[in-house]
């Protein structure tokens, strides 16, 4: 058994989607092109069966049961290493699926370690829920596709080799295909406006969370709801207008291929009616004719799974080329840098606000406006710098001279924001405890200590 998570995942591509794909199908080749031969060799399988059975109903009709019997065994054999090919393809897939859904979720968790607090600052969590809700698993399924696709495009080649009907397949195949290329963009522009809409809908569903107390308290939650609810219209009409542009491209899977096989049956019709095919011949024809509608099909669902890996690898670019705004500065000069004690026995002052905070007193600033207050917090906090000309101190330093680990240390801002945890109430605030033998308080002590009563009834 092989890990699937890497232990580092690397420095990605991040100039755009495609690049970023293709740096996840180089991150992991080797899987990606055995997919591809398994997906070759399992199709190549299945697209020997056709002409296999067309030489077996030759022999029957020249009544050589001998003859019979060999491509009988010979088309057992063949579904064999069908079976085993296909499995070992599958197999494949998944991995690939696994590999590029996991390092993409790595590289997302990496990005939100490293902005840290700034994270919610600049990408709303909505946002991030969906990027790990979704579009993760639609860009491991862009990967998953590598093996099918590599042995449908191996099969159409073949196809088009034929001589019984090269020339149709040289104008059906291209035919196919520019149907369905036709239909990528308007897909991928429908698939963008309903991620975008996904993504407001669950940053209300978010705010909802936030601020459910005092949506209460003021009687919003009819308002709440009717926003909602547009949001969620909104959302649904994206959708629809999503799945009506998914159902032509799956009307042209069928619709094309099909009349492709009509004209190909046509053909060799004409050709066994003019005694220039067998019965035999006529079968492989038909067989292969049918059977073609695998991988053109193939080709659509493949399209429609790059389509929206390079929609979902667009929306987690967002976030992955965002970086930290402060980065540590050590001090300057031969300066001492300073302990946490040293900097815990100084004044906290804004030159901007004329907020000075003095150690040991426990102060309240408020003000008419809630926006400067958030603005101040993230100052003293140092989650964001002043203006230029304008300074944050502490003691005799000012924040934009210490470490930032050092800051973090020192300065704690609390926020007071509420979270979705998986699981009750119970189990988040009361999670057990193997080995201990100590009495610990009990769930009903803990919430009255932390006058949190009317929180957890409600």
């Amino acid at each position: 058994m092989r890990p699937l998570l890497a232990f580092d995942p690397g420095k990605p591509d991040l100039r755009s989607p495609d690049h970023f794909l293709w740096w996840l199908a180089r991150a992991q080749q080797g899987n990606l092109i055995t997919a591809a031969c398994y997906g070759v060799l399992w199709m190549g399988c299945l697209a020997a069966i056709p002409i296999v059975l067309g030489d077996a109903v030759g022999a029957a009709a020249q009544r050589h049961p001998s003859e019979v019997l060999a491509w009988s065994g010979v088309i057992l054999v063949l579904g064999i290493f069908a079976a085993f090919f296909g499995i070992m393809r599958h197999r494949r897939a998944v991995t690939n699926y696994l590999r590029a859904a996991t390092r993409t979720q790595q590289l997302i968790i990496r990005c939100a370690a490293r902005l840290g607090g700034e994270l919610a600052r600049e990408v709303a969590a909505g946002e991030v829920a969906s990027l790990s809700a979704t579009d993760v698993d639609r860009i491991g399924f862009t990967f998953d596709m590598t093996g099918i696709f590599a042995g449908a495009a191996v099969t159409a080649v073949m196809f088009v080799l034929a001589p019984a009907f090269g020339l149709v397949a040289l104008v059906g195949g291209p035919l196919t295909l520019a149907s369905l290329l036709a239909c990528l963009r308007p897909l991928a522009r429908r698939q963008q406006d309903q991620r975008a809409a996904i993504s407001a809908a669950s940053d209300q569903a978010v705010d909802v969370v936030v601020g459910l107390r005092a949506l209460r308290g003021l009687g919003g939650e009819e308002m709440f709801a009717s926003r909602f609810a547009l949001a969620a219209g909104r959302v649904r009409v994206t959708m629809s207008r999503t799945a009506q542009m998914v159902a032509v491209l799956t009307a042209l899977e069928a619709l094309v291929p099909g009349g492709f096989l009509i004209a190909v049956t046509w053909i060799g019709a004409r050709m066994a009616e003019q005694g220039k095919v067998g019965p035999g011949e006529l079968v492989t024809v038909y067989a292969f004719a049918a059977f073609m509608l695998l991988p053109l099909s193939i080709f659509g669902q493949s399209a429609q799974s790059w389509s929206a890996g390079r929609v979902a690898a667009g929306r987690v670019l967002t976030v992955l080329v965002r970086e930290r705004a402060l980065v540590p500065v050590g001090a300057s000069g031969s300066r001492r840098e300073p302990s946490v004690s040293d900097l815990a026995s100084g004044a906290l002052e804004d030159s901007l606000s004329g907020v000075r905070i003095e150690p040991g007193r426990l102060v309240a600033i408020t003000s008419s406006d809630p926006d400067e207050l958030t603005d101040l917090a993230d100052r003293l906090g140092r989650y964001s710098d002043p203006p230029q000309g304008q300074s944050v101190t502490l003691g005799a330093w000012e924040l934009s001279a210490l470490p930032l680990e050092l800051v973090r240390e020192t300065i704690l801002v609390v926020d007071r924001e509420s979270a979705l945890l998986a699981g009750t109430v119970r189990d988040n605030l009361d999670p057990p405890t193997p080995g201990s033998r100590e009495r610990r308080p009990t769930l009903s002590e803990a919430v009255h200590a932390a006058e949190a009563d009317e929180i957890v009834s409600d």
